[in-house]
């Protein structure tokens, strides 16, 4: 007798026809969604892909400006590898712009202000050494060979 009264209850409550219409229905208002979203998205490929082939001119470029500046090539890989990373994240950013998701572009900076502090206070030593190696291998204060004796 219980299970009866149960089982007519979850069938009451649980419609599946109904279920298939609700389910119909939100794939269908996704379809219209994304053809009326479809320029956009269009658009937002095409501004990135200019945006990575950017980054590599510029990665180029500023790798045969940098090599001659400081005549290290392992730091002018590295910031020519930090500017191409830049001018790529700039194009991401846009291209969700582009793409109306302006939420997640508040949340990606949020999240990289987040990381960045905390990656700055847990490395704060090690970032600190990095940027006097860095400034050494462009002042040159030291020659190779040399030695300093009291």
């Amino acid at each position: 007798m219980m299970g009866e009264v149960i089982d007519k209850w979850i069938l009451m409550k649980f419609d599946f026809n109904n279920w298939t219409g609700i389910i119909f229905n939100k794939l269908s208002h996704w379809g219209i969604a994304f053809i009326s979203m479809l320029p956009n998205i269009v658009l937002a490929s095409i501004v990135l892909l200019v945006f990575i082939f950017l980054g590599k001119f510029i990665k180029s470029i500023s790798y045969k400006i940098l090599n001659k500046l400081s005549g290290k090539e392992s730091i002018s890989r590295l910031f020519s590898a930090v500017a191409s990373m830049l001018i790529v994240i700039i194009g991401l950013f846009i291209v969700l712009k582009i793409l109306n998701l302006n939420q997640a572009v508040s949340a990606l900076l949020a999240g990289a202000g987040i990381i960045g502090l905390a990656l700055g206070f847990a490395f704060q030593d090690l970032t600190a050494n990095f940027i006097s190696g860095i400034f050494m291998i462009f002042k040159r204060p030291f020659e190779v060979g040399v030695s300093i004796r009291n």
